[in-house]
């Protein structure tokens, strides 16, 4: 066969492991290749897809993980590979026979090897090898200059591919009607009517082409490689720009608590210093007290003396003396007393007032630090789906949340799971049981609350079931014409809205104990529930087409209606600062407010590709998710 080795020795390909099966990592045996080009052992490429085919999992190439067919006749003889591979296998191979010694049934160490026929020659053997008409133009060359490599590209000209028909000849021709390299005798019989021609023309087409079209591949791997430093330097920029707003943060975080233990420092020395002065001053009365007691226990111990046993005429004798010094001690303690009390309430009311004055300016100082802008803007990063391998429908999404610990969780109603999912869109975990229908979901410390059918489930952080409570036990357990409403936080607890029957809201207890009961007006139904940092309730109420927010209590807090006159707000969430987002389904946006009930920002979502949000959740690092009913997911950045 016509052609040229690469410029690398086959044994270096070799030692890189061009080829070495990716299976058994020996020197390759009887190799196929795969349609990924990929070429492997054919007894490993065959125990690998039966391994995986009675595991019922999908046979995957060990390389590129691309998959693969299962039948045995889809891997196609790499003869390629299979050519270089018995070339190395010669030269490296440490002894070998003499093959016509072994005929003849003797054992001889072969020196020599004809290139043509493969076979080892002794010495003997090597002299009479090219006596013969059929063998006379056979190359034999010792087997130190072919180990050395002195005769790789004959080699590699002198090997032969038989034809698949006619096992004792050699292909020499291509049929372009079959698309099948032939031997002369297929030409003669087989493919007498077909358009064949010499491999030597086949293959100067061939190569033609394949060099055209691996031009166009080696470009989009350029591309594919520039994409990718694209996205390895846009990493490393975010990453920079991470660390410098954490470096930031810290760097604000550490001024305010200087100044908090500074203040902390100069309000427990003033307290130090005055409460010595008191001590002090609580000293001196304590020795003026002592004195006055002896002074009015004597009296007291002399009058009593005198009256037991003193006589009457003593008595009048030392009236003047004795009720001159009654009137003098009468009072005199209490006067002290109500002196010092005065004192020191005054002092305490004053200190008091100090340090809620200091309290109050630091909490302004920190909520400078962390507080969102008056002007609110969001930008569009990305858009992710929330459907994953092993969902066997497209998601039916009903609530979504957002912890620390967890990421972002949706609860897919159609797929009867809860999904944790990173901020970069991959799946972190799944949280099933049996009989679960997860609809409304919140989170809140250390767990995970969803409702499922009549029954408030709480998970932890792992997606391990904590417990499992009954909300309505006049309720059947399915076919609720309406889902409950959730929310949850460290304070307040997990409250339960939507209840049918009861127009009140439950609160329960982070473990799934009963709170209380909270009696409120609502105008049914509720879209969705969520807590303000400072412990209220924010309602998404379709029944009056507003959002509403009411105290732990129950009382009103503001009302979007003076605003928003028939809207129907969907799911609604609530970052550290107190900023409020909703989900606007019908017009296709989100709808931004303030705490204190101030509308900031209207934006559309429909010129990024989503439509109908019904659900928000904002993380701690100021990312918003938006996300519809099925399974688009919009993150932004606030």
């Amino acid at each position: 066969m016509a052609g040229t080795l690469p410029d690398r020795s086959v044994v270096d390909l070799h030692h890189n492991d061009f080829l070495t099966c990716g299976i058994c990592q020996e020197l390759i045996t009887d190799a196929r290749i795969l349609p990924c080009l990929h070429s492997f052992c054919f007894r490993c490429i065959c125990a690998r897809t039966e391994s995986h085919q009675s595991e019922q999992r999908p046979a995957l190439c060990p390389e590129c993980r691309e998959p693969i067919s299962v039948e045995a006749d889809s891997f196609k003889n790499n003869f390629f590979i299979n050519g270089l591979a018995e070339l190395v296998r010669s030269k490296t191979a440490k002894s070998m026979q003499c093959t016509p010694c072994g005929l003849k049934g003797r054992s001889s160490p072969a020196e020599m090897k004809c290139l043509n026929c493969g076979d080892g020659l002794c010495t003997d053997c090597s002299d009479g090898h090219n006596a013969s008409t059929q063998t006379h133009g056979h190359q034999i060359v010792s087997l130190g200059d072919l180990r050395e490599g002195l005769h790789d590209e004959t080699f590699r000209q002198l090997q032969r591919i038989q034809c698949q028909q006619h096992q004792d000849k050699d292909v020499e021709y291509f049929c372009q009607s079959c698309h099948l390299p032939v031997c002369i005798a297929c030409v003669i019989f087989l493919h007498k009517d077909h358009n064949t021609q010499p491999i030597t023309e086949a293959v100067s087409f061939l190569k033609s082409m394949m060099k055209s079209k691996v031009e166009i591949i080696r470009k989009e791997f350029k591309e594919v490689s520039k994409q990718e430093m694209s996205i390895l330097s846009l990493t490393k920029a975010l990453k920079k720009k991470r660390e410098l707003k954490t470096s930031r943060i810290e760097e604000t975080a550490e001024r305010e608590i200087a100044i908090i233990k500074s203040r902390q420092h100069d309000s427990l020395r003033k307290l130090s210093t005055e409460t010595k002065e008191i001590e002090k001053e609580h000293n001196t009365m304590l020795q003026e007290l002592s004195q006055q007691k002896n002074r009015i226990g004597s009296c007291v111990d002399f009058c009593d003396s005198i009256l037991e046993t003193g006589k009457d005429d003593e008595l009048l004798m030392l009236k003047t003396t004795i009720v001159d010094r009654l009137q003098q001690l009468k009072g005199h303690a209490m006067a002290i007393h109500k002196t010092d009390a005065l004192t020191v309430a005054k002092d305490d009311e004053q200190n008091e007032k100090q340090d809620k004055k200091q309290t109050t300016q630091s909490e302004a100082s920190v909520s400078q630090t962390i507080s969102i802008p008056s002007r609110y803007n969001m930008k569009f990063q990305r858009t992710f789906s929330a459907k994953f391998k092993g969902d066997t429908k497209n998601p039916n999404i009903k609530g979504t949340a957002y912890s620390f610990g967890a990421g972002l969780l949706i609860s897919d109603l159609a797929n009867k799971k809860v999904k944790m999912i990173n901020s970069c869109g991959k799946l972190k975990q799944e949280i099933t049981v049996d009989g679960f229908y997860p609809r409304a979901i919140a989170v809140a410390g250390d767990i995970i609350a969803v409702v499922s059918e009549n029954y408030l489930c709480i998970f932890t952080l792992k997606g391990h079931l904590r417990t499992k409570v009954k909300l309505n036990k006049n309720k059947p357990d399915e076919g609720l014409p309406f889902t409950y409403s959730l929310a949850a936080s460290d304070d307040v607890g997990i409250v339960v809205g939507n209840i049918p029957g009861d127009k009140r809201f439950h609160v329960y207890n982070l473990d799934g104990t009963l709170k209380k009961y909270l009696d409120c007006s609502i105008r049914f139904p509720l879209a969705s529930l969520s807590v303000t940092p400072e412990g209220d309730i924010v309602m998404s109420e379709w029944g009056s087409g507003s959002l509403r927010v009411l105290s732990s209590g129950g009382k009103d807090r503001w009302s979007s209606r003076e605003y928003d006159t028939g809207w129907k707000p969907n799911g609604t969430c609530v970052s550290r600062d107190g900023t409020i987002f909703a989900a606007d389904y019908h017009l296709g946006g989100v709808r931004v407010y303030s705490s204190s009930g101030k509308k900031c920002l209207q934006y559309k979502t429909k010129r990024d590709g989503l439509h109908c949000p019904s659900h928000v959740a904002f993380d701690e690092e100021g990312s918003l998710y938006v996300i519809d009913a099925k399974d688009g997911i919009n993150k932004y950045t606030v």
